[in-house]
């Protein structure tokens, strides 16, 4: 899932925001008018007890002062206590009576003071529901400082952080084990101490020269480019420090056989093409390399003023690298071409790969990172290519490079850069900001993100289930999973019921995939051993952590899942295994396992909560948890079986009649735009589909459950019906706003759609939203022709 984008306006000063997520944002008052015009403010003593006053009306409720002070003795005071009871019966009796009865818990307050600040309701819904849901959310929600993009989910996001922060900074908690490794990874980052800024880049610039034979910029008298080893220096770049460069390879589950895993080589993600759109960002790119590299120079010789000579140098070096980069996004393969799973799935084996790409000795390459195990492989290894022409003309550019003094050169330069970018973040301050310019020329970011925000993302990539636990324990406790977990079992049988009922499928075909969908499990919450302290101690037994070591720490991190994942190539696939930590706002599907993700950090208002009514769970998180059943039914997700390995289980005739339908909705996303850029409905189709058959699903789901329950309570001061209030709660979250320059980026690399037509699209599309709103035949909400898969 993705979140995106609407227009961009700034603020100059971040929200304020509750001291945690448990509280919520504080509110003052929210002003409620019920039809029989009587004003209800909520003022609130603390966010959980809410005091109603009422305004208004036929006057005071009469006074009790008299009858206290005529009565004495203790007959009168029991009388006087019974007299109180009842008039305080009354008056509940007398506002009950008078006022419709409204979800009044905290939960309740605060999200409806949420959905009504983010709608437009002067726009017409159905002519633009958007505006209608979220016509109000850029001038309620500026994009802070330091983002490009903004949405509930990055605010919930940064609440999140928050919590974290919180925790970490707790005095008097035990420090043992994981839950100690945590805070020294956050406090070598934090840097108290000043240690970063004082190192500078000094434990940089110890690798470079002495682990990757030093660099013609800092040593340009000394260095003699005759010893460099293109295939030594790869070893060292790749399978001792991890850096990036040339490719990339990892150790997943086999798509053919999904209880094995196998070695595999992917694509490179992005590079930047030397075309019209993007020598801005090239510019940029060039500018951020420059600051750099003289700030490496001044560093390793600072008895020395940068002459002429050495900035020529610099330039030199800057338009070197940057024009292999270049060459290589050329050869790449593009992201429409990745959907072409022919070109995504190639078997070879080790010996076959030497033969093919010569550019380097796979074996010794591929043997020298097991040998950190003390594991080795055979030429007879399979090993899953995505790319076989990619590499072809890599090893033809590598080679080309190779044989002359200036390409080895150009390598040299280029592979000193992939340790530069990748570690530049862990160094002191001049360096990291040098990355805003690549930042505001790529996405239209300004300004800086508090460090602890980004230290507190970094441990969540470093010791991310040892944080999820405290995480956890704070947040997601009580009812949550059981609920959401109830949720996901409506909504599960609700989209089977949408597959019972495609009359485009054959029958052989349906009950394979209604088998399928049964065969789908499902992962909430967490991990459960991350609640067990002695087998989280052991899941990061083997990493060690220094709290004055924030670069040493990101290395150790690096080395730690390099080992984990070499492992995996001799163990068996582990089906339990989550592929994001608890605390990411984030939901998943993984093919090869069948299996569906929910992680807590997502399971958090205003997506879910326990006190929400259900039209809102159903209409947000509801949704989101479709979604990601549909992904198992997508373009790609339709090609594994239940047991998820790639085979090819639809009849014919159902093939064709899901190409019909995956071209109606190829069609109609590709006619949407954003500031007059297309969006690629080819790209995005598989998302397309998830967003439609998700919110069909969990509709389904909750008219079932509706039926089955009495009416929910109104949310305060929104008059409209459960079933409204269902697609309000949907097309919010995907209010969003950001920069033209994310919007690009966006339209260029994302499977996602902006999230102005992840509301439009789908609702379009769904007849059942243009009754409840009762849109006119043709409307722009309500056309003759509709596409449908799920």
């Amino acid at each position: 899932m993705t979140f995106v984008r609407a227009h961009y306006q700034r603020q100059t000063n971040d929200e304020p925001v509750a001291s945690s997520v448990e509280e919520g944002p504080e509110l003052d008052s929210v002003s409620v008018r019920s039809d029989s015009n009587v004003q209800e403010e909520f003022q609130f003593i603390d966010s959980h007890h809410p005091t109603i006053v009422v305004a208004g009306g036929s006057g005071r409720s009469p006074s009790l002062r008299g009858c206290f002070e005529r009565v004495k003795g203790s007959k009168g005071r029991l009388l006087v206590a019974v007299g109180f009871t009842i008039c305080v019966l009354l008056i509940l009796y007398l506002l009950r009576a008078r006022c419709p009865r409204v979800c009044l818990t905290s939960d309740c307050i605060q999200i409806s003071s949420s959905i009504l600040s983010s709608m437009d309701q002067n726009a017409e819904p159905c002519d633009d529901f958007y505006r209608f849901a979220c016509g109000k959310w850029e001038l309620s929600n500026p994009i802070p400082d330091g983002k490009s993009s903004w949405s509930p989910f990055e605010k919930l996001h940064e609440a999140n952080q928050l919590v974290l922060r919180n925790i970490l900074f707790e005095a008097n908690r035990t420090n043992s084990g994981a839950e100690a490794k945590t805070r020294d990874f956050f406090t070598s980052c934090f840097d108290e101490e000043g240690i970063i800024e004082t190192r500078k880049g000094a434990p940089l610039l110890h690798i470079i020269n002495e682990e990757l034979g030093g660099w013609i910029l800092l040593s340009p008298e000394s260095y003699n480019i005759s010893e460099f080893e293109f295939q030594t220096q790869l070893c060292r770049l790749q399978n001792k420090y991890h850096f990036g460069g040339f490719f990339s390879w990892n150790i997943v589950e086999d798509e053919n056989n999904s209880s094995q895993y196998v070695i595999h080589l992917p694509t490179q993600d992005f590079y930047v093409n030397d075309t019209d759109g993007n020598r801005r960002v090239i510019k940029a790119l060039e500018i951020m390399m420059t600051r750099l590299f003289r700030l490496l120079v001044q560093e390793e010789r600072p008895d020395e003023a940068i002459t002429k000579d050495t900035e020529n140098l610099i330039k030199e070096t800057v338009l070197d690298i940057t024009g292999f980069e270049k060459r290589i996004a050329n050869i790449t393969i593009s992201t429409s071409q990745r959907k072409q799973e022919n070109n995504l799935y190639n078997r070879i084996t080790l010996a076959q790969l030497n033969t093919n790409y010569p550019f380097m000795n796979w074996s010794s390459y591929l043997n020298e990172a097991f040998s950190q195990i003390n594991k080795s492989i055979p030429e007879s290894q399979v090993i899953i290519l995505n790319a076989p022409k990619f590499f072809v003309a890599l090893s033809e550019l590598v080679l080309e490079h190779r044989a002359t003094e200036k390409g080895r050169s150009t390598l040299s330069n280029y592979m000193i850069w992939q340790s530069i970018r990748d570690m530049k973040s862990t160094l002191s301050k001049a360096y990291r900001d040098t990355d805003l310019i690549l930042q505001k020329a790529m996405f239209g970011k300004e300004g800086h993100e508090e460090r602890w925000r980004s230290c507190i993302a970094d441990t969540d990539t470093v010791l991310g289930y040892a944080l999820g636990s405290l995480f956890v324990r704070k947040v997601f406790q009580g009812s949550s999973k059981t609920v959401a977990e109830g949720m996901i079992s409506r909504i599960k049988e609700a989209f089977i019921d949408n597959l019972q009922e495609a009359d485009w499928m054959d029958k052989e075909t349906k009950a394979r995939a209604v088998d399928k969908a049964h065969s789908i499990t499902d992962m909430i919450g967490y991990p459960d051993y991350i609640l067990n302290e002695k087998e989280l101690n052991q899941k990061y037994q083997g990493l060690h952590m220094n709290k004055s070591d924030y670069f040493g720490n990101t290395l150790a991190h690096s080395q730690f899942v390099f080992t984990e994942s070499l492992q995996r190539l001799f163990k068996a696939v582990n089906l339990t295994q989550w592929s994001m930590t608890p605390p990411t706002v984030n939901a998943y599907y993984t093919p090869v396992k069948n299996q569906i993700a929910f992680p807590s950090g997502l399971l958090q208002n205003p997506f879910f909560s326990v006190d929400y009514p259900k039209s809102l769970n159903f209409g947000a998180m509801g949704v989101v948890m479709g979604h990601e059943f549909s992904h198992a039914f997508d373009d790609e997700g339709r090609k594994y079986d239940k047991k998820g390995n790639r085979v090819d289980w639809w009849e014919p005739s159902t093939t064709l009649n899901f190409k019909s339908k995956l071209t109606c909705m190829t069609t109609q996303y590709s006619h949407y735009s954003l500031h007059n850029e297309s969006v690629d409905g080819n790209i995005t189709v598989g998302e397309n589909i998830a967003d439609n058959g998700g919110l069909k699903a969990s509709y389904r789901a909750y008219s079932k459950w509706l039926r089955e329950h009495p009416p929910e309570l109104p949310l305060p001061g929104i008059k409209l019906s459960s079933a409204q209030l269902f697609f309000v709660a949907f097309a919010q979250v995907w209010c969003s706003s950001s920069t033209k320059e994310t919007d690009h980026f966006q339209l260029l690399e994302d499977h996602h759609s902006p999230g102005k037509f992840r509301v439009l699209g789908p609702l379009s599309n769904f007849k059942e939203f243009a009754r409840v709103f009762n849109c006119p035949a043709n409307s722009k909400m309500n056309p003759n022709n509709r596409c449908e898969i799920w």
